[in-house]
């Protein structure tokens, strides 16, 4: 969140657990295939490998693809896509090819139009039963706002909230399955990350999540 001392691959992974934990509740979903929209420069991806056999990235920057594929060679790969101007990507993969389709931050940068379709495209691509997880900064907290306001990556993008995310869920054919609150200490307090998965109904995190299956 913003240059702040915070351990950025602590606050990842603490967002990666959420996925997991997500995916392990299915009983129908596994861990072979993982697709991430908008993995950035993909800090993520290593994560996410962790848990899952394939770990595919999507991105719109050859820039930042190209830094992604780095951190994920030899367990997945990363897609570089074109943005029409529309702003409606069609992700290039067959349907249902996915376990979990997964978003860190990447809604609130798109109209309200476009977060519907970018959710129709994770629910093509989720396999029946598979999980869609997607992490979104919280209007509520202030750290997350000001991430919002100045951030380098985020700097005018407009927050989305918990109830309007789910219900753009709803409308690409998802069937909500879980939902709650994450972030809440920084790496310097660590040793209480063991905390968060009791916390996430309290709507203090720095982010929120929305989770939903394709039956």
């Amino acid at each position: 969140l913003m240059r702040l001392p915070m351990n950025m691959r602590y606050l990842m992974r603490r967002q990666c657990e959420v996925v997991v934990d997500v995916v392990s509740s299915l009983e129908s979903a596994g861990f072979d295939r993982c697709l991430e929209l908008g993995c950035s420069v993909g800090d993520a991806l290593p994560i996410l490998a962790e848990s899952f056999q394939t770990v595919v990235g999507v991105e719109i920057s050859k820039e930042k693809a190209r830094i992604a594929r780095g951190k994920i060679r030899g367990h997945g790969d990363v897609v570089l896509v074109d943005c029409p101007p529309n702003g409606r990507v069609r992700y290039p993969f067959e349907e249902s090819g996915f376990d979990a389709v997964v978003s860190f931050s990447l809604l609130h940068h798109l109209d309200p139009g476009n977060q519907v379709h970018v959710l129709e495209e994770a629910t093509r691509l989720v396999k029946p039963g598979g999980a869609v997880v997607f992490l979104e900064y919280n209007p509520v907290n202030p750290l997350a706002i000001l991430t919002l306001l100045f951030g380098d990556e985020d700097a005018g993008a407009r927050p989305l909230w918990r109830r309007t995310a789910k219900e753009r869920l709803a409308r690409a054919g998802l069937e909500p399955i879980d939902d709650g609150y994450v972030l809440f200490f920084p790496g310097s307090l660590a040793r209480l990350a063991r905390f968060e998965r009791s916390l996430r109904a309290l709507p203090l995190g720095g982010k929120y999540f929305v989770a939903g299956t394709k039956r």
